[in-house]
Parts: structure tokens; sequence; C-alpha cells
């Protein structure tokens, strides 16, 4: 075991090792082989948002699928941390938000870990951002253009830092950006980085007037998930009414405003493929597109993040680069290997032809991962409250406790930081949308040790002495053994079958408005009934087992109705 002194030795190590500087720049001139890069980092983006990831269909979102369709798609890009600083801390430098300071979104990196631009700055590149750096103000070192801010910003007019005076500009955020960042890369000098950073789509979004009510009337998606988790879940979840969704309309609402948002930023993307082809530099571009973390939008009614639940955790992450990925529609999935937020930094630094050996990373030049030189089948996911009490998350933050998550190929668990035990443990093979904590499940004894044993291990591997060091405050919580009184939208009904495909036994889960009977009918794909029974809902609650052996195998539908409203769902039969 490695003690505290040695790991805070390590740390700091880690910090001077990254400061090293870069002996090998070169001069630019019209054969340099280092590639231009662009990132693009949307606030608060999804996985599953784009047609290429399963997003919904009316969303297109054609300049963004073109950087996947030429170039590479990681179903398997995860933040290590879900909130904005420390997510973007860990893209910038390479480093855990334990150990490059960024523990919060009332905290800044260590002003001694260096970050991409210094790096690229020292090796010849012209480097600028613009939009939502959050984790600084004023201009940071490396960047020669500065158009950006920190912490709040809003989304009409907004008060930014403009190469180190702050001035009002007036218009939409994102108008703001794609204008600035087209001109910049119009103009700059190669080679360049250039990080481009969106407000958009963070939630309460101010679209564009082009993209106003462009979705009105499409039928917003509403996750599978879409009902409160009833047993052995943390306290805190539901705590506030402003964490979850009681209805579906605001579900909707919100969504609708979601996607109006990534469209100006599609727009964006397609002006930048525009600039990079005039100029004739579009081939030696490394452009990247992701966010900084994901979002909960309705996933069992949640509404925000900081959450390990996989809609938080999980990004898009296309990248073009003809160098890498010459044939282009390459994806990379999550049963070969796991991408994280710390990648990001040793992945451009390697396609900028930087020495990598002058630095320590926590995370691998995805050129790495996806010869298979490294290998990657488990990773670490944080929240750090420190000594703060909200740690600038908003105020579903200020009663949700610090936690470390193992996440591998096949389970998560997570160890919240309560006064009481608290943990959670999915079997992510038979269980991806994380419904079941089997954390008190006798039959997974031995694999949640193991589970605990390999987090202990990696969060000494990854020098985290936060928990014995600032990050020691436990909050009042524990694991809910059942909660009957969570609301529920007064005009749905929602409806859990498990297993699906079912074998002998159906376990109904139905959540419903209080006060009258469920019907609850099986047809076979002839639309004739066979079985149908009524119950009684206990506090909007119904949970029972149905013995469904005499069904010969094939396709069956459940339709539970109560009163005028019903639902219906498709059973598979073994």
């Amino acid at each position: 075991m490695i003690s505290i002194l040695q790991r805070v030795f390590f740390s700091a190590c880690i910090l001077l090792l990254s400061n090293i500087s870069v002996s090998n720049s070169q001069d630019r001139g019209p054969d340099d082989p280092r590639p231009n890069i662009v990132m693009i980092i949307a606030d608060d983006v999804r996985y599953d948002s784009f047609n290429q990831t399963g997003g919904p269909a009316f969303f297109d979102a054609p300049a963004i699928k073109r950087i996947s369709d030429e170039g590479a798609t990681f179903d398997n890009f995860y933040c290590v941390y879900s909130l904005c600083i420390p997510a973007r801390a860990s893209i910038f430098t390479g480093l855990y938000p334990h150990l490059n300071h960024a523990y919060d979104n009332t905290s800044a990196i260590n002003p001694h870990a260096v970050t991409i631009a210094t790096v690229l700055d020292s090796f010849g590149y012209h480097c600028g951002v613009i939009g939502k750096y959050h984790l600084a103000a004023p201009p940071q070192k490396g960047y020669q253009y500065w158009l950006a801010t920190a912490g709040d910003i809003t989304y009409n007019d907004p008060l930014m830092n403009y190469n180190g005076t702050f001035k009002q500009i007036f218009g939409n955020i994102t108008d703001i950006i794609s204008d600035s960042s087209a001109r910049l890369i119009s103009e700059i000098d190669t080679p360049f980085f250039v990080c481009i950073e969106h407000l958009a789509p963070h939630r309460q979004v101010k679209v564009q007037d082009q993209y106003e009510g462009i979705y009105d009337g499409e039928t917003m998606p509403v996750p599978s998930t879409f009902y409160p988790f009833t047993k052995f879940y943390p306290s805190f979840l539901y705590d506030a009414p402003d964490k979850m969704y009681t209805d579906t309309a605001d579900l909707s609402e919100d969504y609708v405003k979601y996607f109006e948002g990534l469209k100006g930023i599609d727009a964006n993307v397609d002006s930048i493929f525009a600039i990079l082809t005039s100029r004739g530099i579009l081939e030696n571009t490394m452009i990247i597109f992701t966010g900084d973390n994901g979002a909960t939008y309705g996933d069992h009614q949640l509404k925000g993040k900081s959450v390990p639940y996989e809609p938080s955790m999980q990004l898009p992450l296309f990248i073009r680069y003809p160098k890498w990925f010459p044939q282009g529609d390459i994806r990379y999935s999550r049963s070969q290997f796991f991408s994280i937020g710390t990648d990001i930094m040793p992945s451009i630094l390697d396609a900028a032809l930087v020495n990598l050996s002058s630095f320590t990373f926590q995370g691998f030049s995805l050129k790495k991962l996806t010869s298979g030189s490294v290998m990657r089948d488990k990773f670490m996911f944080e929240k750090i409250k420190a000594d703060t009490l909200s740690g600038g998350g908003g105020p579903e933050d200020e009663v949700t406790p610090s936690f470390r998550t193992i996440r591998t190929l096949h389970y998560k668990y997570t160890n919240y930081q309560c006064d009481h035990e608290v943990e959670e443990y999915f079997d992510l093979d038979i269980d991806s949308l994380e419904t079941t904590n089997l954390i008190h499940n006798p039959d997974y004894h031995a694999a949640i040790l193991a589970a605990q044993a390999t987090l202990d291990s990696m969060d000494a591997v990854l020098l985290d002495t936060l928990l014995t060091t600032v990050d020691t405050i436990h909050r009042p919580c524990r694991l809910t053994k059942i909660n009957r009184s969570i609301i529920i939208p007064s005009d749905t009904i929602v409806l859990k079958l498990s297993p699906n495909p079912a074998p002998d036994i159906l376990t109904l889960n139905i959540l419903s408005r209080s006060g009258e009977n469920l019907a609850v009918t099986i047809f076979n794909e002839l639309g004739e009934i066979v079985f149908r029974k009524s119950f009684a809902a206990s506090g909007g609650l119904l949970l029972t087992d149905l013995n469904v052996k005499d069904l010969n195998p094939g396709i069956y539908f459940i339709r539970v109705q109560q009163g005028d409203l019903f639902t219906m769902q498709t059973l598979l039969r073994e």
C-alpha cells in the first residue's frame, strides 16, 4: 500500500514533470507536418443526442455528423467528474480534479499545472480560446487570443474578457462564439490550436432567433427510465424539487430548447469546415467535438448532473483527423476500452508531435488506445466536496456528498461519503439502465467485495489523498429502502417490465396516480387477451410478480390502464 506521504510526493512529481518546458520547438513553415487543431466543446451535452449515437430522428446535425463520418466515433468516452470546472480542468491538464485542484465550481486548477495551451505555445503553436472557458476569467498562459469568461455567463449580451479587458458584447452567445471563431480560424497563423467552448445546450437555453421553434410539434425523447428509484437509492437524490422532472411536459420543453441550442452549434461547425477547406488546410487539421460533462434529462426523473449514472458520465466524442483515421466512419465501443477526459490533452500533444515522455498524465493518447498498445478496461469517476458547502454546483449540490465510483466493462460500484453506509452496485451486463441497486443482494456479495478492493486500489494508483485531507465532510444521507411518496406526473403511468425477455416470472413495476385501481391486460400478436386482472396501487406504486410460464414463446403486449390513462409496452416471452 502506498503511504500518504508517498502519494503526496508522487502528486508533486506529476505537477513538476508537467512543468518541464518543451525543448523541441520548431519554426513554422509551409511544409510543417504538425496539424492544426480545432476543439469544439458543448456544455452539458448528452451522448445520445445525435443520429450516429442513437439520438432522435428529427434532429439533424450534418456538420457534427461529418466529423464522425469522416473520422472516428468514440462510444466509450466518459468524463471523470460531471461538473463544469472539474470536467474542463481534466481535459486541459490531463489530470484528475483531485490532482489539478479544480475540486468544484468554486475552485481553480493548480497554477503550476500546465495546460494544452502552455505546451503547444512552447512548441510553436498559435493558441486561441473563445467562449465558456470557465476555469479562469483573465487570459491564461499560452493563449495569444482570448475571448472568454469564467463563472456564470448569460446567453444574451454576455460580459466577456477580450484579451485582458472586460467588455459587454451584444447578441446571443452562440452567435458571438460562432462569428468570433470563424474570424479567428480565417486569420490565425498555422499551426494553430483553437478551442471553441459553447454555452449551449446548458439549461436554460436562450435560442438564436433563426432556430426558435424549429422543433415545435416534434415528439421529444422520454427515457424508458422515466420513473424514480424506489428501492435502495441514496436519500439525497430527490431532496429538492428542482432536481427532478415531475411532468413529461416540462421535460419536453427543456428538450426542445436543448436541440435548438445544438442546432446553432452545428451551424458553427459547418462554417469551420468551409473555412478550413477554403484555406486548403482541412486535411491537416484535427477536429474534435465533445462536451465537458453529460446531463440527466428525466433518467429516473432526475434533472441535472454530478451523479454517477451513465447519462451524467458518458459524452459524445467525434474526431476527424485523416492521419489517424484515414478511412473514416470508425467506431470504438465500450466493449473494447474506455476513453476519458484526461486522454484529450495527451492525444492533442501526440498529434502535435510533442514528446510525451516529458510529461506524466493520468490519461493516454487515443492513438495508443485505438492501436491497442495500451488498454483501459476500468476508470474512476469522482465528486469532491472538499471544505466547501455547495461546491458551486447549484442548489442540488448542497445536499450531495462526495463519492468515488469504479466503472468497469461489466459493473459500476459507488461509495458515497455519507454519515451512514451508502453504496451502489449495478450489474451492467444485465441492467445497462442502472435500475436495480444490488448492494444488498447476497448473490453479489463476492463481486461487491472485489469491487470495493478495486476502487481502493485505483484510488491509490491515481494518487487521491483528498479523502484523508480536505475532502472529509460526511453528508447526512442514507440508503433509502423504499419510498412510496415520490411525486409522479398526474397525467402519466410509468410501466417497467423486468426481466424482458421474460422467463417464467415477470415483475411489473407501475407508478401511477393514487386512488384508482389499475387494469393490467396482456395481448398476443393477434390481439387476443391472454391475461387480465385489476390491482390496487398503494400510494401510486404497484410492484407485483406475474407467472407467465403458460405463455408460449413470442411477442406480447402489456397494457396498463387507470381511468382515462393508459400505457403499453412490448414483452418478449422466451
